[in-house]
């Protein structure tokens, strides 16, 4: 039996193409397996989003928590930098801004 009290056991993975999002999600979970870590008890989904849209960003979000109900921390790296937020409270009480890089079309 696995304690799941001090871990992450729900996770949605984005990409910016339904089919990566899932196939990044199906490779974690692979992962998981071949670590020896027991997935009972794993919920991974794949979520579509284009991070320079915040329509998408905004359904991606609202997906992700009529799945898990909530959404505890959001790690952002879509290529052109890390953003972390861990309060779920920042997420509820303002807008959160994830465009604090350049615009990805400016990143090579």
């Amino acid at each position: 039996m696995r304690d799941d009290s001090s871990g992450c056991t729900q996770l949605a993975i984005l990409d910016l193409k339904q089919a990566e999002a899932d196939s990044a999600a199906g490779e974690l979970l692979g992962s998981a397996l071949e670590n020896g870590i027991d997935p009972v008890g794993l919920e991974l989904i794949g979520v579509e989003c284009d991070v320079v849209s915040e329509e998408s960003v905004k359904n991606a979000f609202d997906q992700t928590t009529k799945k898990f109900g909530k959404v505890d921390a959001v790690v952002a790296s879509a290529g052109a930098g890390v953003v972390c937020i861990t309060a779920p409270h920042e997420l509820t009480s303002r807008k959160v801004s994830w465009r604090t890089t350049p615009p990805l079309s400016m990143v090579k």
